[in-house]
Protein backbone atom coordinates (compact mmCIF):
# COMPACT_ATOMS: atom_id res chain seq x y z
CA UNK A 1 0.00 0.00 0.00
CA UNK A 2 1.42 3.49 -0.95
CA UNK A 3 -0.26 5.78 0.88
CA UNK A 4 0.05 3.13 4.34
CA UNK A 5 0.43 4.81 7.78
CA UNK A 6 3.69 2.56 8.77
CA UNK A 7 6.22 0.13 7.50
CA UNK A 8 5.84 -2.92 8.44
CA UNK A 9 8.48 -4.85 5.89
CA UNK A 10 11.20 -2.66 7.98
CA UNK A 11 9.62 -3.73 11.39
CA UNK A 12 9.71 -7.24 10.25
CA UNK A 13 12.94 -6.61 9.09
CA UNK A 14 14.31 -5.49 12.01
CA UNK A 15 11.77 -7.46 14.82
CA UNK A 16 10.96 -10.43 12.57
CA UNK A 17 7.14 -11.06 11.86
CA UNK A 18 6.05 -12.82 14.63
CA UNK A 19 7.64 -10.15 16.79
CA UNK A 20 6.02 -7.39 14.72
CA UNK A 21 2.32 -9.09 14.74
CA UNK A 22 2.41 -8.56 18.33
CA UNK A 23 4.06 -5.20 18.83
CA UNK A 24 1.00 -3.44 16.26
CA UNK A 25 -1.52 -5.45 18.79
CA UNK A 26 -0.11 -3.76 21.82
CA UNK A 27 0.56 -0.26 19.56
CA UNK A 28 -3.11 -0.28 18.35
CA UNK A 29 -3.99 -0.48 22.16
CA UNK A 30 -1.52 1.90 23.58
CA UNK A 31 -2.16 4.23 20.72
CA UNK A 32 -5.70 4.21 21.42
CA UNK A 33 -5.38 4.76 25.39
CA UNK A 34 -3.39 7.58 24.31
CA UNK A 35 -5.05 9.32 22.12
CA UNK A 36 -8.12 9.15 24.56
CA UNK A 37 -6.24 10.59 27.42
CA UNK A 38 -5.46 12.97 25.30
CA UNK A 39 -8.43 13.99 24.24
CA UNK A 40 -9.63 14.14 27.88
CA UNK A 41 -6.78 16.42 28.62
CA UNK A 42 -8.42 18.14 25.86
CA UNK A 43 -10.90 18.76 27.04
CA UNK A 44 -9.92 19.68 30.66
CA UNK A 45 -7.44 22.04 29.37
CA UNK A 46 -4.65 19.78 30.92
CA UNK A 47 -1.93 21.29 29.26
CA UNK A 48 0.56 18.62 31.25
CA UNK A 49 -1.67 15.32 30.75
CA UNK A 50 -1.31 16.40 26.95
CA UNK A 51 1.86 17.09 26.74
CA UNK A 52 3.24 13.66 28.52
CA UNK A 53 0.65 11.42 26.65
CA UNK A 54 2.00 12.91 23.82
CA UNK A 55 5.48 12.29 24.29
CA UNK A 56 4.56 9.00 25.08
CA UNK A 57 2.80 8.58 21.94
CA UNK A 58 5.45 10.70 19.73
CA UNK A 59 7.77 7.33 21.27
CA UNK A 60 5.41 4.83 20.12
CA UNK A 61 4.87 6.03 16.99
CA UNK A 62 8.27 6.76 15.76
CA UNK A 63 9.07 3.28 17.27
CA UNK A 64 6.23 1.71 14.72
CA UNK A 65 7.19 3.54 11.70
CA UNK A 66 4.43 5.48 12.17
CA UNK A 67 5.58 8.75 10.68
CA UNK A 68 3.27 11.40 10.74
CA UNK A 69 1.32 10.01 13.44
CA UNK A 70 4.56 10.95 15.41
CA UNK A 71 4.66 14.46 13.94
CA UNK A 72 1.38 15.45 14.55
CA UNK A 73 2.15 13.98 18.59
CA UNK A 74 5.27 15.67 18.62
CA UNK A 75 3.42 19.39 17.55
CA UNK A 76 0.43 18.61 19.98
CA UNK A 77 3.05 18.13 23.06
CA UNK A 78 4.80 21.26 21.81
CA UNK A 79 1.53 22.90 21.66
CA UNK A 80 0.73 21.73 24.94
CA UNK A 81 4.48 22.93 26.49
CA UNK A 82 3.51 26.08 25.72
CA UNK A 83 -0.68 25.80 26.32
CA UNK A 84 -1.20 27.05 22.76
CA UNK A 85 -4.96 26.05 23.08
CA UNK A 86 -5.76 27.18 19.76
CA UNK A 87 -3.08 24.56 18.28
CA UNK A 88 -3.74 22.09 20.54
CA UNK A 89 -7.66 21.96 19.33
CA UNK A 90 -6.80 21.95 15.34
CA UNK A 91 -4.22 19.39 16.13
CA UNK A 92 -6.34 17.05 17.96
CA UNK A 93 -8.64 16.00 15.04
CA UNK A 94 -5.76 15.54 13.09
CA UNK A 95 -4.56 12.74 15.93
CA UNK A 96 -7.32 11.29 15.82
CA UNK A 97 -7.61 10.76 12.06
CA UNK A 98 -4.18 9.39 11.88
CA UNK A 99 -5.34 6.82 14.85
CA UNK A 100 -7.82 6.11 12.69
CA UNK A 101 -5.90 5.60 9.68
CA UNK A 102 -3.73 3.28 11.24
CA UNK A 103 -6.63 1.20 12.01
CA UNK A 104 -7.98 1.11 8.83
CA UNK A 105 -4.58 -0.01 7.84
CA UNK A 106 -4.15 -2.67 9.77
CA UNK A 107 -7.78 -4.02 9.67
CA UNK A 108 -6.60 -4.29 5.70
CA UNK A 109 -3.32 -5.26 5.58
CA UNK A 110 -3.48 -7.94 8.90
CA UNK A 111 -4.41 -11.61 8.70
CA UNK A 112 -6.87 -11.41 11.27
CA UNK A 113 -8.14 -8.52 10.21
CA UNK A 114 -7.65 -6.81 13.62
Amino acid sequence: MADAPLDIKALEDIYGSETVEELLEMSLKEAGDLVERIAAGVSRKDATVVAQDAHQLKGMCLTMTLNEMSDASKSMELAAKSADWSTIEKLLPVLKAQYQLFVEYLRAATPRGR
